[in-house]
């Protein structure tokens, strides 16, 4: 299943994991063939406010500038899906 985010296309490969407010999923970019997580919250807990939480703790990570913390970047479609992908 195709999906596409900002201009990255990408498909599910499979389901990897899943806690109370997200499904954990293997994706694959559909240009590179690279594999990556996507972290996508569930749609009952997908509010307005989170984007803008989500955003916040992000950029935070980044200003504390710490070796080697890998920071997920932040995505949400055309269906206000809020999701969060790692290389």
């Amino acid at each position: 299943m195709p999906n596409q985010s900002n201009s990255l296309r990408w498909s599910k490969v499979k389901k990897v994991g899943e806690s109370l407010v997200a499904e954990v999923f293997l994706a694959r970019n559909e240009r590179t063939e690279e594999t990556f997580l996507i972290k996508q919250i569930q749609a009952n807990f997908n509010h307005p406010e989170l984007k803008n939480l989500l955003q916040q703790q992000l950029n935070h990570f980044k200003y504390l500038a710490i070796p080697g913390l890998i920071i997920p970047h932040l995505d949400i479609d055309q269906d206000e899906n809020i999701r969060l992908s790692h290389p």
